[in-house]
């Protein structure tokens, strides 16, 4: 079974999560501080949380507002270890009932458990099964001399109690702790409960340690460490180690041995087994006093457990309410019709669906804050950060259990911050919340997160409105995406190209967005209107930004008025300032506040939840943002109040920007009447790298590079890629590293898809190639270690690296149950690496490797599904190689190219066409075919007689979102056709011409500065060019650009100046390489003697590039035909007049691809031609 459980409903409740106090960090990345429980001190008002690092932090009182340091395990116990996690480390404490109670023998008493590594003294407890000992849970107990102290300090006495071997480095001691419900008489009085998982037996092979009572794993055991109040000698045994005592009246401690003669005697500590997790026990305080377990499950089943004295709870044969078979360990099966397992299954459970992974056991609530919630149990997801509500009354075993059967289903709890729904993990800004909770002595509750080190009190639900109804994917309405090439129906205030649609400047044409820049010394204001927000309405503001620098002053946010043009017309305002860099700020009624923490270099996604209430008092929005460390939306500023209050509504989206600076925009959306954190645009391949562009290698970390051979190198197509091999030298290099940030962080329980093209030039070689969650301050330590997925190339064969879950070695992969072939030189091979980050105990930490190319003539999958080399469970950070040489391996170099991620599993081919829907209709003897077109994406027709391998037919053509018609003559018995959309991310050969009929402009061309045209049937005038924009670099006054970017263009332009001719200089223009309006090239054709030149616009500079230096005037009062070559390779031609030898010629590579047009320096000219040939992407 593959989705046992229906997804939980809503209980109706929900609570208010109100931050408390935030732990110490531990770590400076997440998670911050390793908070595993949050506990009260009996008889007192303090509350202690401990971190898995070894420190446990007490604070005064729920009234206090910081913690303070109670003792450090990590400075006490020299073996203690805290990773590689899982519950390694200091795992949980508890104070004996009579901690506070002078004259008792439990006075000032503490029990704590940690790991330790494996060695010194024999464990007293260990599995049949342990041929190696990974690691050791201790239990220690602690006499303080004044228990009322905020510190251990030296004043006390400690001894080990138990120490337990543990076969795998999870799943160890859980949880200690005493009934507080038991008062002296009862069995449970001065009882310790140790909670011990399977110690990754099933994980190792090895279920035979498990589900029996002569094995102390996956079992809750109860001791006593001390006689305490009203207990008597003779109720108890003396442990095997002579350090503490076991009940009489523990259900095996009389219990004959099941397997006589293995040596393996009963473990008379047992109160109950069959665990698989046993992670957290608690008590119904004030209630029923019954027993909870929330006992995490494998890959399918989470659990929570009425736990009664000697009970079995079924694992490893059973998973929840079904049946488990250790061989899969994936799935989940129906239980037997006769059931003889003797099982009691979960009074509540939940499946793995919709990315919950493991339960963090709650408690009972009991508390007077929050009245609703009184008499439910509490507990929530690890991983999802859901919480759930379950009644307890309904929390009690059935008398027959059939598969799946759950008496109490678990319900979501609902969550708000600052009275607005949310999520745990929005508010963490995290994919993997890390959730815990905790309780105090009044039966308040709390929910801890490892994350961010936070502590947040359970509140009631103050909201004292209706909460607003929650939007989603089909409640967006687009306000531009820029893909047509225009700034749509964005107005700035500066005529020219101030604002103006350009390739996205991180992922290249194959996204277009809106780029704002204001020259020299002139303020640019800029809006767009918007679906109204209005007076007493709520709505939602989505849009994409991205800095290009830290050195700039923006604003940008929503206004009530139709033409804002002044900074006291925001309403809603965001601002980056170069006097704060590196924080995004917003302004908060009367001043500026921090928002976050923006990188340069990274484009960012915002939700402004507006609520503009009614009247001008408390008009207030929350901030949510994503990318960057931001790998969710994540709240970053709530209640942010109005710059000042309207009771007008909302009307426009409004930028300003101070002088010299620039600001990417995309993807603006609103949804009116909603809160909305859906992602209105899909998930789409995120370009790593291309290496096109100047200096690509420049954003790669390479230590030592000068050790190392890296260039950047060009096909004859001029397709630029990187070479790497490990030495630039005779000397051997161990180990030359090449490594790039991801575009995003593919955060724990996400899954990353990374696909490259890659090129052998010989076998003898050693290379590897992955992703890393080590994200080192200084990259020359990466090592190999550091590879979480590892394809490893080694004399033309690969190896795949299966870690510490698998077999901890590199493996030959197989195709079709044999070993695959050898890589061939000088073949270009797509690989696809696909990561799944989740939790080890969730099947996760996983990975598959998929090829194609040379002898692998389709996509195939190599071997199996592999585990991480380094399992860290933490997020994956960057694409990392490493080369090497010597020894036995040469240094023969592998080229790399198109290197993309995907936030998911993705096996398409970024580079490849995608198909698209086709429609036919029977024409006289041939058949009419149509396809739908989008912005920004070519078209061309296919067909094929197998529907298996497929030729063009037809043109290409840019798409516009319009269908487009192909009238073909039926000439087989068998023809098929399909529509292709080809990929930006690759280039094809494309032409577009046209000679100007009628008086609609030509598709797809754009007119851009402020200059003015006419069109007449067959011909395109240039009447009025513009005037030069104070303070930004001279270039030419009006042009046109034609759709989409070219590479290796061939431009022709028929063209005649319309200045008289006694003008001594005339000229047309020539566009090529234009990447934005301050980084193109253009050829000036000039009439006086020497006023020809090739320039490059470079910022805030030109430079006349041609050869020879002085160009004569070459511009007549005629109609001339213009052409210019220009190469990827850099080469640039410009002839005249279809003469076979150009006029001019340059070679520089600043812009190998970008957009072409036509125009004029500053006269107005007639065009009546332009014919375009080349490659597009």
């Amino acid at each position: 079974m593959t989705n046992p459980q229906p997804s939980p409903l809503p209980s109706g409740l929900s609570v208010e999560l109100q931050p408390w106090l935030t732990i110490s960090p531990s770590s400076s990345s997440a998670p911050k501080a390793r908070i595993n429980h949050l506990k009260p001190c009996p008889d007192d008002s303090r509350l202690f949380c401990n971190d898995l690092r070894g420190k446990l932090w007490v604070a005064e009182s729920k009234d206090s507002g910081s913690a303070t340091e109670f003792l450090d395990l990590g400075g006490i116990f020299p073996n203690f270890i805290h990773t590689p996690g899982l519950g390694t480390g200091f795992a949980s404490f508890a104070f004996h009932p009579e901690f506070r109670q002078a004259g008792k023998p439990g006075y000032g008493k503490l029990y704590t458990s940690h790991s330790e590594t494996a060695t010194g003294s024999a464990p007293d407890l260990i599995a049949p099964i342990t041929p190696d000992l990974s690691q050791l849970g201790i239990v220690t107990e602690w006499t303080m001399s004044d228990p009322a102290a905020n510190a251990l300090g030296t004043r006390y006495t400690k001894r080990e109690i138990l120490r337990i071997g543990f076969p795998y480095n999870f799943h160890d001691i859980q949880e200690v702790e005493f009934d507080p419900t038991a008062q002296p008489g009862d069995e449970n009085y001065g009882c310790l409960f140790i909670c011990l998982g399977d110690g990754g037996s099933v994980v190792l092979d090895r279920p035979e340690n498990i589900g029996r009572i002569d094995s102390p794993l996956g079992c809750i055991h109860r001791i006593t460490p001390i006689l305490a109040s009203g207990q008597k000698a003779e109720d108890f045994t003396l442990s095997g180690n002579g350090k503490y005592y076991i009940p009489r009246s523990n259900p095996f401690a009389a219990a004959e041995d099941p397997t006589p003669g293995d040596g393996w005697a009963v473990v008379r500590e047992i109160y109950a087994y069959g665990f698989r997790n046993p992670h957290r026990i608690s008590w119904d305080r004030g209630g029923s006093g019954k027993m909870f377990c929330g006992n995490i499950g494998e890959s399918m089943i989470e659990e929570v457990e009425l736990v009664v004295k000697g009970g079995f709870y079924g694992w490893p044969a059973r998973e929840g309410a079904y049946l488990f078979d250790v061989a899969d360990k994936t799935h989940v099966y129906p239980l037997p019709d006769a059931d003889a397992s003797g099982a009691s299954y979960p009074v509540t459970q939940y499946d793995h669906g919709e990315g919950r992974a493991a339960i963090a056991g709650g408690f009972v609530y009991r508390g007077t804050e929050i009245p609703a919630l009184r008499g439910r149990y509490v507990c929530g997801d690890i991983v999802s950060g859901d919480l759930f509500a379950i009644d307890e009354a309904g929390m009690n075993p059935a008398a027959h259990t059939g598969t799946g059967d759950t008496p109490a289903p678990p319900k979501f709890l609902g969550v708000k911050a600052n009275g607005v729904a949310a999520h745990f993990l929005t508010i963490l800004g995290a994919s993997r919340a890390d959730l815990r909770l905790g309780q105090d002595n009044d039966g308040e509750l709390y929910v801890l997160s490892k994350q961010n080190g936070k502590i947040y009190k359970v509140a009631p639900d103050a909201e004292s409105g209706t909460t607003p109804p929650e939007g989603d994917e089909g409640t967006w309405q687009a306000l531009g995406s820029f893909e047509d090439g225009t700034i749509g129906k964005v107005a700035p205030s500066v005529t020219g190209t101030s604002v103006q649609a350009v390739n996205d400047p991180v992922q290249g044409p194959v996204n277009r967005v809106l780029r704002l820049h204001s020259a020299g010394s002139t303020m640019v204001n800029a809006h767009v209107a918007i679906p109204n927000i209005p007076d007493k309405g709520r709505g939602t503001v989505y849009f994409r930004f991205f800095l290009p620098d830290q050195n700039h002053e923006h604003s940008w946010g929503l206004s009530e008025q139709a033409d804002p043009n002044t900074s006291s017309h925001f309403k809603v305002e965001m601002r980056s300032t170069g006097s704060d860099a590196g924080q995004v700020e917003v302004r908060d009624a009367g001043s500026y506040v921090p928002g976050f923490e923006a990188e340069p270099g990274v484009w960012y996604s915002a939700w402004l939840h507006v609520n503009n209430a009614g009247g001008t008092g408390n008009d207030s929005f929350d901030l949510y943002v994503k990318g960057g460390s931001y790998g969710v939306p994540t709240l970053v500023k709530s209640g942010v109040g109005f710059r000042s209050g309207t009771s007008s509504a909302l009307k426009t989206f409004f930028w300003r920007l101070a002088p010299g600076t620039e600001i990417y925009f995309d993807d603006l959306h609103v949804d009116p009447g909603h809160n909305n954190l859906s992602e209105p645009v899909a998930t789409d391949w995120k370009l790593v790298d291309r290496f096109e562009g100047e200096a690509p290698l420049d954003s790669w970390d390479l230590p030592n590079r000068t050790a190392q051979a890296s260039q950047i190198l060009s096909e004859p197509s001029g397709n630029r890629f990187f070479r790497h091999a490990a030495s630039s030298s005779s000397t051997a290099n161990p180990k030359a590293v090449a490594a790039k940030r991801l575009p995003f962080l593919t955060q724990v329980s996400k899954t990353l898809t990374i696909f490259y093209r890659m090129r052998l030039q010989g076998t003898d070689l050693k290379q590897s190639f992955g992703a890393s969650s080590t994200d080192p301050s200084n990259t020359a330590l990466y090592t190999e270690d550091d590879f979480s997925p590892q394809l490893r190339i080694a004399d033309g064969e690969m190896n795949l690296y299966d870690g510490p879950a698998g077999i901890e070695d590199f493996v030959v992969p197989t195709v079709d149950g044999a070993a695959a072939p050898l890589l061939e030189p000088d073949i270009w091979y797509n690989v696809w690496l696909v990561a799944y980050n989740g939790g080890v105990a969730s099947g996760g930490q996983t990975w598959q490797a998929y090829i194609q190319g040379g002898a692998f003539t389709e996509q195939v999958q190599l071997g199996d599904t592999l585990h991480f080399r380094r399992q860290a469970e933490l997020p994956l950070t960057h694409f990392l190689n490493i080369a090497a040489n010597g020894g036995s391996f040469g240094n023969k170099a592998i080229d790399l190219d198109d290197i993309h991620a995907y936030e998911g599993a993705n096996l398409a081919d970024p580079l490849a066409p995608v198909w698209t829907e086709t429609v036919l209709e029977k024409a006289d003897g041939g058949v009419t075919l149509a396809h739908p077109t989008t912005y920004n994406r070519a078209f061309q027709m296919q067909e094929s007689d197998d529907m298996k391998s497929w030729t063009p037919l037809g043109p290409v053509v840019e798409g516009d979102s319009s269908w487009r018609e192909l009238t073909v003559p039926i000439v087989h018995p068998r023809r098929f056709f399909q529509a292709a959309e080809l990929s930006r991310r690759d280039f094809h050969a494309a032409e577009w011409s046209t000679d100007f009929p009628g008086t609609t402009l030509p598709r797809g061309l754009s007119l851009l500065s402020s200059s003015s045209w006419q069109q007449t049937d067959g011909l395109l005038t240039l009447t009025t060019p513009a005037a030069q924009v104070s303070g930004m670099v001279a270039r030419p006054g009006g042009y046109a650009l034609l759709p989409g970017d070219w590479r290796n263009l061939t431009l022709t332009v028929e063209s005649k100046s319309k200045r008289s001719s006694s003008t001594p200089q005339r000229d047309v223009v020539l566009i090529f390489g234009y990447v934005d309006e301050a980084h193109f090239y253009y050829a000036l054709v000039n009439s006086a003697s020497s006023g020809s030149a090739i320039v490059k616009v470079a910022g805030d500079s030109t430079t006349n590039i041609q050869s020879p230096a002085t160009v004569a005037g070459k511009l007549t009062s005629n109609w001339q035909s213009l052409r210019v070559l220009h190469q990827a390779t850099g080469a640039i031609s410009v002839y005249c007049d279809n003469l076979s030898t150009p006029v001019m010629t340059a070679t520089d590579t600043s812009y190998p691809v970008g957009r072409a047009g036509f125009g004029s320096y500053d006269d107005p000219a007639d065009f009546r031609s332009v014919i375009a040939k080349g490659e597009q992407p």
